[in-house]
């Protein structure tokens, strides 16, 4: 038997708490807005591949990863009946492997958002011809996730792109710099975000509780340093704990208020 389960907790630490707790497979969803749980048994069984695309955010897409193979965002392949595109600013296709956004047509695909033009024009929007081919118009959900897909047809989720940060010319993911974070052992909650930068243009700031571990800012500062590239070394801001919003989301806001407040302070607690 397998639960599927829709969380933010970081992939490991989720792994570690159900295996302590349940007997069975874990699978993640990514990206869901209208499911919370299911069955697993519900899963098709699609020649021995636990990776799937199922349907979802609010009628567009469900991402289901099953992945046990270790790969960092992982979220599969499509289900039958749903195509995922993964496409360029103007509309073309990327390569293997060249990040994009994750585009998805299909009998899936809902027909907007409930009395809100204005997102269902941000979101549902047709095709380019030369994708979609023949004379019909066909529409598509634009789903605002980056990702790349590899040789083998498998899907790698990298970011929101209304989140990415640019710096310096180089488009960094927060959710690369995170899961170096949520290696280290004293990590207990991690954000990271964009602030402006005069000279960068932009600079990634992690936001990070630690809980009872006793580490500092500059011990993980280092230990950034050791596996990132220099470009995506953060700025450290410490906390106990990260503020959620009412249904448990980190609150990107109230962090990214917190860290100008604390730059404006006589001291506080900027790496």
């Amino acid at each position: 038997m397998a639960e599927v389960l829709a969380s933010e907790v970081p992939a490991a630490e989720l792994t570690k708490v159900f295996s302590e707790a349940y007997e069975g497979r874990l699978v993640k969803l990514k990206g869901v807005t209208t499911i919370t749980t299911m069955n697993g048994s519900s899963l098709p069984a699609m020649n021995g591949n636990s990776n799937y695309l199922i349907n979802g955010q609010k009628g567009a897409q469900i991402r289901i990863n099953t992945a046990s193979n270790g790969d960092a965002g992982l979220v599969g392949k499509a289900i039958p009946n749903c195509e995922i595109l993964v496409l360029r600013p103007d509309g073309s296709l990327c390569n293997d492997d060249e990040p994009g956004e994750l585009v998805h047509r299909g009998a899936h695909v809902a027909l907007g958002y409930w009395n809100d033009a204005a997102r269902t024009a941000e979101r549902f929007r047709p095709l380019p011809s030369t994708v979609a081919g023949g004379l019909v118009t066909q529409f598509a959900v634009w789903s605002g996730d980056v990702v790349r897909r590899d040789s083998e047809g498998f899907l790698f989720y990298i970011g929101r792109r209304d989140e990415q940060i640019k710096v310096s010319g180089y488009r960094v993911s927060p959710s690369e710099i995170e899961t170096v974070f949520g290696a280290h052992p004293g990590v207990s909650e991690v954000v990271v975000f964009g602030v402006p930068d005069e000279q960068l243009g932009q600079v990634p700031v992690a936001a990070v509780a630690t809980g009872s571990a006793s580490i500092d800012a500059s011990h993980l500062s280092e230990f950034c340093t050791r596996q990132l590239p220099s470009y995506m070394v953060p700025r450290i801001v410490m906390y106990d704990t990260l503020p959620r919003t009412p249904n448990g989301k980190f609150d990107r806001h109230a962090l990214r208020q917190s860290y100008f407040e604390q730059l404006n302070a006589p001291t506080g607690n900027l790496r």
